[in-house]
């Protein structure tokens, strides 16, 4: 078994190729069959990297205002200003990239 550093997995190594697989209609199933893992390591990674059924990348995963918290990953805009963010998740107007976290989502 080859020991991976921490919050990463083999599937890290697959990113293009998974992101192709989605956008060609794949499943999450026949994904990770393809891949010898099981569906929710998929599903995991999939959340883990902002990446949607289609195969597009949320910026959420770079946003400076993303909640941190191990397990979490969704928008802390109000936690972290003080005030709501006032638009929708699918129309986010407040992205801003967070220059000290580069591990947050490899490859973007």
């Amino acid at each position: 078994m080859v020991d991976l550093p921490k919050n990463k997995s083999k599937l890290d190594d697959c990113q293009e190729e998974i992101i192709q697989m989605l956008k060609d209609g794949k499943s999450q199933y026949a994904i990770a069959k393809e891949l010898g893992v099981v569906q929710s390591t998929v599903t995991h990674w999939m959340a883990r990297h902002g990446i949607d059924k289609q195969g597009n990348q949320k910026k959420c995963a770079t946003c400076q205002y993303r909640e941190t918290s191990p397990g979490k990953g969704g928008c802390d805009y109000i936690g972290k200003t003080g005030h709501r963010r006032g638009c929708s998740v699918e129309n986010c107007d407040k992205y801003l990239e967070d220059k000290n976290e580069k591990a947050a989502a490899p490859g973007l």
